[in-house]
């Protein structure tokens, strides 16, 4: 496909800005350049020392060695985990625009209509989760499950989108390649940014608290209503896991007992990778309740991205249905946009009562 000048000056300049958001490589060498002049000091001792002598030398040794390596531990490492989530914090931004150049190439390439809106929802909350997390790093916020839920999520949409590209790889069309570019950095910006979060949770071991967060989202989508949370929130859980249910079925489906054509299961995939990140948003938006600064930061944000694919994908569904089930199918994504709505506008009415009380 002719790639046109615009959309060629777009890529560019995503690229550059993304360029210019990452972080400064003397901002990592100056630590080793000043602890080698602490060190220095060493280099003409002597190797040999016996009695008074080695003693001095060792309390030396010790000392050049503190001045390299800070004797506090907790300073040294609350000081690194500060440099590395404001560092963060410009690549998720910067991956953010590239996921936002995608949705204006997608939208430019196929139109704007209901389809090309509803096939770019993954995308766009894609966009939204990493502006986010990008926010939550500048603010050192990284450490707390909610967020470390999202890096999470974030590492397997993204590993959802390279297997979509290795099924159908568009190298030669500008969508495609930046498809490819925005799912690799935001692979391992979840990698590291839940890597972080773990060092700045107390250095916590990966498997267990993997398990554990995993354990809870779990045990989260198998509440029910009204006790452990609200109707809104069941019924979007429970539309959601209805519909990756059959969309998995479709896929193995295609797999075992049809062609196995790439081009039938790609569709499949793109809706599951889809519904991956708007059921994992829904989880951790629901499960910041006994999070005051979770709450502030990623509830209503969450909401208005579940209310932009649901209400997409309600619209699609029910211009095209031709059957019953499929009318019900999209009566009921609209009921889930109306409770996505409920839930969003209720967080903005709680924060500002919050605020008229405070003052």
């Amino acid at each position: 496909m002719f790639v046109t000048l615009a959309t060629r000056q777009l890529i560019s300049f995503l690229l550059l800005l993304l360029l210019l958001r990452l972080p400064r490589v003397s901002s990592f060498i100056q630590p080793i350049r000043d602890s080698g002049q602490s060190v220095r000091v060493l280099r003409h001792e002597p190797f040999f020392r016996t009695g008074n002598a080695a003693k001095s030398f060792q309390e030396a040794h010790r000392s050049a060695s503190l001045q390299a390596y800070p004797s506090n531990e907790e300073s040294s490492t609350e000081a690194t985990s500060q440099h590395d989530q404001l560092a963060l914090a410009k690549m998720y931004h910067g991956t953010s625009m590239l996921y936002c150049g995608q949705v204006v190439l997608g939208i430019k390439k196929y139109g704007l209509t209901l389809g090309s809106l509803n096939v770019v929802g993954g995308t766009m909350m894609a966009a939204g989760i990493t502006h986010l997390l990008g926010d939550s790093a500048r603010k050192e916020y990284l450490g707390f499950d909610t967020f470390k839920r999202l890096n999470g999520l974030l590492f397997l949409y993204s590993t959802m989108c390279l297997g979509l590209f290795a099924l159908v790889p568009k190298l030669h069309e500008p969508d495609g390649v930046l498809w490819l570019f925005s799912s690799a950095c935001a692979l391992v910006l979840g990698t590291k940014g839940y890597l972080s979060g773990l060092r700045v949770d107390g250095n916590k071991s990966f498997l267990p608290e993997t398990r554990r967060l995993f354990k809870a989202a779990a045990q989260l989508t198998m509440s029910r209503p009204p006790k452990d949370m609200t109707y809104p929130n069941f019924i979007r859980l429970f539309t959601v896991a209805i519909r990756k249910t059959v969309f998995v079925g479709g896929v193995l489906n295609e797999l075992f007992f049809g062609e196995g054509a790439r081009l039938q299961i790609v569709p499949k995939l793109s809706q599951l990778a889809k519904l991956t990140l708007l059921g994992g948003s829904l989880v951790t938006s629901v499960s910041v309740e006994d999070n005051e600064v979770s709450r502030k930061t990623i509830a209503r944000p969450s909401n208005m991205m579940a209310l932009y694919v649901f209400s997409s994908m309600s619209a699609f569904t029910l211009v095209k249905a031709s059957n019953s089930l499929e009318l019900a199918d999209g009566l009921l994504l609209c009921i889930c946009a109306f409770c996505s709505a409920s839930e969003a506008f209720g967080q903005i009415r709680l924060q500002s009562y919050a605020k008229e009380s405070s003052d």
